[in-house]
């Protein structure tokens, strides 16, 4: 009788302490860190491909050197500058277009990656908002690319037309983009510059008179304007 007693309080005490060490198991397990689902991969059976930060068809991640300031226009081609640094990049500018201007990042090249119909962010500071774009051409010439299309709307239909120069001569870039403001004028060198109303310098500054126009088709890339060739 003693050995039954004994066996079925050896079998209580080992039944209570599994109870106790899943209890514990599962207050750690409940305390630690949430888990993230797991979302599969090319490598698992999961359904669903593990994401990436580049899955945005026609738009880049951002570059490794993205200030903080540009962090807040993730993915466009170009998003406002902190003033300070940008000015320490533009010193060739006069002070007049410094303070008449909105100062930007610009992503240089971006646009190479794209093709017809893509679409990419741009940053537009005299609304203070990123629209999407679409390209629908790509021009190339010497040392020279330039891209036309138009800006979206909320319903995704073109609203705006914009064209925008690129040259690799100090990743120098033009463009004149018509928004739901009016027209602007930008103008980049070596990922830094200033965005603008176009015809704005012709009420301010002496500078060419083609310097915030659409370049026509069949011209080369517009000229640097004066505070451009200055190195």
């Amino acid at each position: 009788m003693k050995s039954k007693r004994s066996g079925a309080a050896s079998w209580l005490a080992a039944a209570v302490t599994v109870v106790l060490i899943a209890g514990v198991a599962l207050a750690v397990w409940f305390a630690g860190p949430a888990r993230q689902p797991h979302a599969g991969g090319p490598e698992t059976s999961g359904n669903v491909p593990a994401a990436r930060p580049d899955d945005a068809p026609g738009v880049p991640p951002m570059h490794a050197e993205a200030n903080e300031a540009e962090a807040d226009y993730p993915g466009a081609i170009a998003g406002l500058a902190d003033r300070a640094e940008a000015e320490r990049h533009l010193s060739f500018l006069s002070k007049e277009r410094l303070r008449d201007s909105r100062l930007i990042r610009y992503r240089y090249d971006t646009l190479r990656h794209l093709q017809p119909n893509d679409r990419f962010d741009l940053y537009l500071p005299n609304l203070d908002t990123v629209v999407s774009a679409r390209l629908h051409a790509r021009e190339d010439g010497n040392g020279w690319s330039r891209w036309r299309g138009a800006l979206l709307d909320a319903d995704g239909a073109p609203a705006h037309r914009f064209l925008i120069t690129e040259a690799p001569s100090d990743r120098y870039a033009v463009a004149y983009l018509e928004t739901p403001d009016g027209a602007m004028h930008l103008e980049a060198k070596n990922g830094y510059g200033w965005m603008r109303p176009a015809g704005f310098d012709h009420r301010h500054e002496s500078t060419p008179p083609d310097d915030a126009l659409i370049p026509p088709a069949d011209a080369a890339p517009p000229p640097l304007s004066k505070e451009n060739t200055a190195r």
